[in-house]
């Protein structure tokens, strides 16, 4: 049994250095469900030609517009588009889960890995009261979010790097 620890012993103490510490951040690649949402997207507006004519001015409450200012505004305006797809479509379509885990990947990278301080959370009283005042324009609405979020997807695409930042 002695013989037994004795090897065992080195085995531990080279190991056991590496046990504690903060871990490094992982690089995260957004990339990808990036432009999976964006296909999906695309797909969606595709699959509806019909619609590719009407021309429907948003509300500025419909995020998109404005350019994104790191981490915390990707997850506001991302937020809130998940809000317009779960009202629009329902909270199952696929277009909304894939917001919704995108919006918790970037939340979690930006407490655990950037430690970002704790923002309050956004009050999106203005887009709900949109959202229920033009119920019975759904149809209407969809398309015209779906070209801007398309356009939101490709700005975040192309300016990743703001996202490593608070």
């Amino acid at each position: 049994m002695f013989s037994s620890f004795t090897l065992l012993l080195p085995c531990l103490m080279a190991v056991l250095p590496s046990c504690h510490g903060k871990p490094l951040p992982a690089e995260i690649n957004w990339r990808n469900p990036i432009i999976t949402i964006s296909k999906r997207i695309q797909k969606d507006i595709e699959e509806n030609p019909m619609s590719n004519g009407l021309s429907i001015n948003l509300p500025d409450q419909v995020p998109g517009t404005k350019p994104i200012q790191g981490l915390g505004s990707a997850i506001e305006s991302l937020t809130a588009f998940e809000r317009i797809t779960d009202t629009l479509w329902g909270s199952h379509h696929q277009l909304s889960v894939d917001l919704n885990n995108l919006v918790g990947s970037l939340r979690n990278y930006m407490v655990r890995v950037l430690q970002c301080p704790t923002r309050k959370p956004s009050s999106f009283e203005d887009l709900d009261s949109f959202l229920k005042s033009n119920q019975q324009y759904v149809m209407t609405l969809r398309p015209a979010v779906l070209r801007r979020l398309r356009d939101y997807m490709n700005k975040l695409l192309s300016n990743l790097n703001t996202l490593r930042t608070c």
